[in-house]
Formats: C-alpha cells, structure tokens, sequence
C-alpha cells in the first residue's frame, strides 16, 4: 500500500514538474490587422441603411395579471371566493390556453391550487364574463376559517403556441420564461 501511495505521489509531482518547466516561452508578434469589412443592411425594411426602432420586449401573447390583493371574506367561512374582471379573457383566449395561478403568503410565492392544514384554494375561469375567480374553501366543507394565508394573487394565462417545456408550479421558473415582471 506505501509502494503505491509513493509511486502515485511521484508521478503527480513529476507532472506538475513537466507543467511548470514546459511554460518559458516568450510571446510572439501580433498578426497584421486585416481589412475592414463591408456595412451590413440595417432598419426596418432592411432597405434605407438606417438603425431599426427596438421592440418591446415579448412574452409570447402571455396575459399576466398584476399582483392583486385577496378579497376573501374577512369573518370566519367555510367557502369565499372573488373575481378578477379582465376583459383580456374571452372563449377565443380560453380555447385551448393554460391558466396557471400563484398567491402570496407572506415573501413566499406558491402554486395554487394549494392546501394548507384544512384550508384550500384554487382557481376557476369564465371566459364568457371575463372572469378569473379565486375560491378559498376548508377541506371538510364543515370548519369555518378566516382565509388569510395568501395576502396576493396573480394569473397566468398561456396560449397552447407558446407553452414552453417549464415547470408552471414554480412561479420564479415562469417569471424568468415569459419575462414577466413582478
């Protein structure tokens, strides 16, 4: 076993001898430059030589609501549920398209639907009064909560041509997919 361990040490500081003793060279002359060349078409038709306007920065038809404050009820219930009105969302938008949902609880950003000791909330959509609706309800249907676990919410709302191989549950993921900002 020593034979090994001092045959292995040799060979590794014989290769670092070889590394070190294998780098005095000197540098050599720079080559000549070459010529400059040729201007390439630029603008928006490519035609007039001129720079083109930037764009917008894209989120590939992507509707994203901003954060919006919970408007769950505020007196112990065992169902509560509000709307947002976004006339973005209609049966053309919905056909086909994935919603995704995310709240707030405290710098915690989770996917919902989610489940916390008893108490759930999920999601609902209807295009045909532009709604997107948010339901807190206890698991039992029995035991009346204040659902005050998330303070914000947000929807995503994915046409099927531009869904990405993501995962929609991790909100940060689909921040930094469709370039949304908070």
């Amino acid at each position: 076993m020593m034979k090994t361990t001092l045959k292995f040490l040799t060979y590794v500081m014989m290769a670092f001898a070889l590394v070190f003793t294998s780098c005095d060279g000197e540098d050599g002359m720079d080559g000549a430059e070459g010529p400059q060349g040729e201007q390439g078409i630029s603008g928006q038709d490519g035609m007039d030589g001129q720079d083109g306007v930037d764009g917008e920065d894209g989120n590939a038809n992507v509707i994203a609501s901003p954060w919006t404050p919970t408007e769950f009820s505020t007196t112990a219930s065992t169902l509560t549920f509000f709307d947002i009105e976004d006339p973005q969302i209609t049966p053309e938008i919905a056909d086909g398209a994935a919603f995704y949902a995310y709240g707030r609880s405290g710098a915690a950003v989770l996917s919902i639907p989610l489940v916390f000791s008893n108490r759930s909330y999920y999601f609902g959509v209807f295009p045909d009064d532009n709604n997107f609706r948010f339901i807190a309800a206890s698991v039992d249907g029995a035991t009346p909560f204040i659902f005050g676990d998330v303070l914000e919410v947000r929807y995503v709302i994915i046409p099927q041509a531009s869904r990405m191989s993501i995962d929609y549950t991790n909100y940060e993921e689909v921040k930094r997919a469709y370039n949304l900002k908070d």
